[in-house]
């Protein structure tokens, strides 16, 4: 629960609700998070990298997020 919790964090870094909702997709072992905004979410987005670390260990997938 911590790593879906850090990226979903990540995900409102500048507390202003820029993300508005997410797309998950799943193809192999890698998982990608299609984040939609009507604003700029690049700093959102740079967070949750850096926030994938435990994401990527618990659930043995690689995270990628546009």
């Amino acid at each position: 629960m911590a790593a879906i919790s850090r990226i979903a964090d990540a995900l409102n870094r500048s507390l202003r609700q820029v993300v508005e909702d997410v797309e998950l997709e799943r193809k192999d072992d890698v998982l990608l998070i299609k984040v939609c905004s009507e604003e700029d979410a690049i700093i959102e987005i740079d967070r949750a990298y850096k926030k994938a670390q435990l994401f990527e260990k618990v659930f043995n997938v690689k995270l990628e997020i546009c």
